[in-house]
């Protein structure tokens, strides 16, 4: 909750908007006070993504007053304000473009979007199933049925202008982003120390959390401020594989988790993980492709160092450039 309020107090106060609403439960919402200019929609408590997708494909449009609707999640918010384009309000959908999905039905995510009020009236025909995700049941699912009653999604090129997800760097111009792994190129060094110790464990099985670590790694090794929020990562890596024993370890989303810290630099933690898998499959020599997969990666970690200046030269300068400015 505190970082959807951030991400709503960050658009209200770069444009000025008609409305402005925050919809959740009493509960969550607490003693959490709200940004100045949004106002609080209690609905029933969203306990898992279906229950989200049904609200949006389902419940919004009695909530909304106005003819658009900038739809922000906590991990998004606009970055430009001089982005914005009146060409966005000739249609009833635009979102990032997503990179693993073909054309047609490219446009988009939902997380950072801008939907028309007669998109929420259409998605409320009962002959249109609700599904998860709702922006995929949108884009992909009825994305055809919505277009034969006239409703039309941004080409996209024109979403590329509005937003940013997965698969692209944030640039000048952007008019905004969803996706926590963008948080750190956004938000100042503190920022994201508080965003990374804000994390649960469980944050690390989910399958944005590989983009965050990537994301983090690079500019950590560019930056020295974002070390801290670095090492709480790595913290926050540990303390969820030493989680992960007996048949947690042997889930999809743990194996995921195994791979994506041989691949981000993360070998001590993918070690132990891969003994946790060994003990619970009950196999001395088990999962050896990814034994060896973890070898080459140390290897090849180990020559990079070789020609490349330690993280003792790298800080101080970085400490030498920050005295001279």
């Amino acid at each position: 909750m505190p970082w959807a309020l951030k991400a709503l107090q960050r658009c209200v106060q770069q444009i000025e908007f008609a409305d402005a609403i925050l919809c959740t439960d009493r509960a969550h919402l607490g003693a959490h006070p709200l940004p100045h200019g949004v106002r609080w929609v209690e609905i029933g408590p969203l306990t898992s993504i279906e229950a989200y997708s049904h609200f949006m494909l389902k419940s919004l449009a009695p909530h909304i007053r106005t003819e658009h609707v900038l739809i922000v999640q906590w991990d998004g918010y606009i970055l430009d304000p001089a982005g914005w384009r009146d060409e966005f309000l000739a249609y009833d959908y635009i979102g990032a473009p997503w990179p693993h999905i073909a054309e047609p039905n490219k446009v988009g995510n939902g997380g950072f979007s801008l939907r028309s009020r007669r998109l929420l009236l259409a998605l409320e025909d009962p002959a249109l199933a609700p599904g998860d995700p709702e922006d995929i049941c949108i884009c992909v699912t009825h994305r055809a049925a919505l277009q034969a009653r006239g409703l039309r999604f941004a080409p996209t090129s024109l979403a590329a202008d509005f937003s940013v997800e997965e698969g692209a760097d944030l640039r000048a111009g952007l008019f905004g982003f969803h996706g926590a792994y963008h948080l750190p190129n956004v938000l100042p060094p503190d920022e994201v120390l508080a965003f990374v110790e804000s994390l649960e464990t469980k944050a690390v099985l989910v399958h944005s959390f590989g983009n965050l670590m990537r994301n983090l790694t690079r500019l950590a090794r560019r930056d020295a401020r974002l070390r801290p929020a670095f090492a709480a990562m790595e913290d926050l890596i540990r303390r969820a594989v030493d989680e992960l024993r007996g048949p947690s370890s042997l889930t999809p989303k743990a194996l995921w988790l195994c791979k994506a810290l041989i691949r981000y630099g993360q070998h001590q933690a993918a070690s132990q993980l891969l003994r946790q898998r060994r003990a619970a499959l009950r196999q001395p020599f088990g999962e050896p492709a990814l034994r060896a997969r973890l070898q080459m990666q140390r290897m090849r970690a180990a020559v990079r160092s070789l020609f490349s200046p330690s993280r003792a030269a790298q800080d101080a300068a970085s400490s030498s450039a920050s005295s001279r400015r």
